[in-house]
């Protein structure tokens, strides 16, 4: 996977059941290769579980307000900026590597997939992992495909975020006081116990 350099998303919807899952296969077994090397353990003392939004990402609900619950909302601030969508620069926990390889726009799980969709104000999701942009993703492809189901969207190039290393999540907003509810589609390793021992 690390000798892909393409960094777009791929609309779900363009892709057949097979190779979303092919996708979320590969970025599992990567991650989980990854941690195993870097802490020194075997695989059978690690786990992969779902990324949790303020306590893996420290994600805000608000520019600069750190959410205090573990959902995927956030409220646009200032027109046509960026503004930070996990709580400024953070570093990502000892012991935990989190995977970012898509995001599912769930503007419209409380509603019916036949009335109008929530308009989108977030455009771009940008990355950043130690001292580089990793990607800047173009949100606008969820739109196309509102009325279809949840939109979502992938990418052949996962954000490895590892262990003890700087991160920030920031989005651009096209427009401000707008309620969004963008999940990041992820993957969290870390060893059995520190978070679930399944």
């Amino acid at each position: 996977m690390a000798d892909i350099s393409d960094t777009y998303l791929i609309p779900v919807a363009e892709l057949t059941p097979g190779s979303v899952s092919a996708i979320r296969n590969s970025v599992r077994d990567y991650l989980m290769n990854e941690a195993s090397a870097r802490l020194s353990m075997p695989t059978s003392q690690l786990v992969i579980r779902d990324i949790r939004p303020v306590d893996d990402l420290v994600m805000c609900s608000a520019t600069s307000t750190a959410a205090t619950l573990d959902d995927w909302k956030y409220t646009t601030g200032t027109t046509h900026t960026w503004e930070y969508w996990s709580d400024e620069a953070q570093t990502m926990g000892d012991q935990r590597f989190v995977i970012l390889y898509g995001i599912r726009d769930l503007s419209m799980r409380n509603q019916a997939w036949s009335v109008t969709p929530v308009v989108q104000d977030i455009s771009l999701v940008k990355i950043d992992v130690g001292n580089a942009t990793k990607a800047i993703w173009d949100v606008g492809c969820l739109g196309a495909y509102a009325l279809s189901g949840p939109p979502a969207a992938v990418t052949n190039n996962p954000i490895l975020i590892p262990q003890n290393v700087a991160y920030q999540l920031t989005v651009y907003c096209d427009a401000g006081s707008i309620v969004q509810y963008l999940q990041l589609m992820g993957l969290v390793c870390e060893p059995r116990g520190k978070v679930i021992s399944p």
